[in-house]
């Protein structure tokens, strides 16, 4: 059935599937195909055994006394062709596969909200300069008479983001009770205006008139004359009808005069203890009776978590060497494809091999930095033993490792790589295979 084949041998494929004594994990889905390829690579070494204790050998194939053998048995034949299929099939087959698994089972980058509550707001009076203003509910903004200007704090306490998140959106809502209407040109628009606080500062419980335009009280608190510092550019800005009881939304996916926004909700998570509110104004105090009272609201905060992710490619080539033929030493060479698969930079990307000692990269190994989406291929060599030789094949496993930023850092991944390896030619002398 198969051509120099002995029975036993056959009987063993059909006993076991032609597994045997070379069963592995990695191979076992190639049976019976890569019992023939290690059937052919042991049987000149039993051979030499069974000759050495003096059995008689049964000649193979035709003896060179008539004519020269065939260039190739047929099995040799049989043998080259399943080798080459088990090759294409591993340097084709198998990577794209392995890319399909891995764009499935990669971790997605999960967008999330949460919504931030208030957690303290005051009111501080240009013409009462160390009046707090912080028992209302409400705050008050703007000029209520003329030189009588009012600002305010507020301050929130952001929902569970996750150290390392990226804050992708700020929604502020909040509700303009009512406009200052009680003179003859009265009510007037307004924009609103946000800067982030630089330190530190205290509600206080001043207060003591219907509502925080009203005034406030000599108490301990924020005042003007002890007002924080803030920042010199704006977080936001948004204009401020004359009605009453009227919604507003701030949203930094509108336009772009709000975007500071984001920055700011991204430094109090990147730095917890720094958040200390915004500073609320109008833009035009240099107007008389623009005063607004503003229920502070709530601010809805978007994110994502980001996700670092590397994947190598393991894939290797016999090279024979210069006589065509297997021997010990002749080279494996490899290629090692490292990719960043996450949304952050990786760094300190390290390739290494327990079979070769040097893998070299184009950037060096390990690689300084690897951005995400871009790839680096980088290749080592291992020489073949005579062990090797006759076990038919290498199997081994890479790995790749990485540090980056995100919460599931550092990452790594591996790959294994079965590289066949051809038998020798088999030596005949006068019809018996050489000893």
């Amino acid at each position: 059935m198969w051509p120099g084949l002995p029975d036993e041998a056959l009987c063993q494929i059909g006993k076991d599937g032609g597994q045997g004594q070379n069963r592995t994990a990695d191979t076992r889905i190639f049976s019976p195909l890569l019992y023939l390829l290690s059937y052919l690579a042991a049987g000149k070494k039993a051979r030499r055994k069974r000759a050495a204790e003096g059995a008689v050998l049964k000649p193979l194939g035709r003896p060179k006394s008539t004519r020269e053998p065939e260039p190739m048995s047929d099995r040799l034949v049989l043998a080259r062709l399943i080798r080459s299929a088990i090759i294409k099939f591993m340097k084709v087959v198998a990577p794209a596969i392995l890319l399909l698994a891995s764009a499935l089972v990669m971790s997605p980058v999960f967008a999330q909200s949460g919504v931030a509550a208030i957690a303290a707001e005051a009111t501080v009076y240009e013409d009462d300069p160390d009046d707090n203003g912080g028992i209302y509910g409400e705050v008050c903004i703007g000029n209520h008479e003329t030189t009588a200007t009012r600002r305010a704090f507020v301050r929130f306490t952001l929902p569970a983001i996750p150290a390392g998140a990226v804050i992708t959106r700020v929604v502020y809502n909040f509700t303009q009770v009512r406009a200052r209407g009680n003179c003859p040109t009265c009510p007037k628009t307004a924009n609103i205006e946000l800067r982030r606080v630089l330190a530190s500062w205290q509600e206080g419980l001043g207060g003591a008139n219907n509502a925080a335009c009203g005034g406030g009280t000599n108490v301990p608190g924020v005042t003007w004359n002890g007002s924080p510092a803030v920042q010199a550019g704006l977080s936001a800005t948004e204009f401020l009808p004359s009605a009453p009881s009227t919604p507003i939304t701030i949203d930094t996916d509108i336009g772009n005069d709000d975007d500071g926004l984001i920055d700011d909700l991204q430094a109090w998570v990147d730095a917890p203890a720094s958040n200390f509110g915004w500073e609320l104004r109008v833009q035009e105090e240099g107007v008389d009776d623009n005063a607004r009272l503003i229920n502070p609201g709530s601010v809805t905060v978007h994110w994502t978590v980001p996700n670092g992710g590397v994947m190598l490619v393991k894939d290797g080539v016999f090279d024979p060497g210069a006589n065509g033929t297997t021997d010990p030493g002749d080279l494996i060479n490899y290629t090692f494809s490292v990719t960043n698969t996450g949304d952050v930079e990786l760094t300190n990307v390290a390739i290494t091999d327990p079979l070769i000692a040097s893998i070299s990269c184009p950037s060096g190994n390990p690689i300084p930095s690897l951005a995400p989406a871009a790839m680096e291929i980088c290749t080592g060599s291992y020489a073949i033993t005579q062990d090797d030789i006759d076990n038919g094949v290498v199997n081994n496993t890479a790995m790749a490792s990485a540090m980056c930023t995100a919460p599931n850092c550092p990452v790594n991944d591996s790959d294994s790589h079965m590289q066949p390896i051809p038998p020798p030619p088999l030596d005949f002398v006068d019809g018996f295979e050489s000893p």
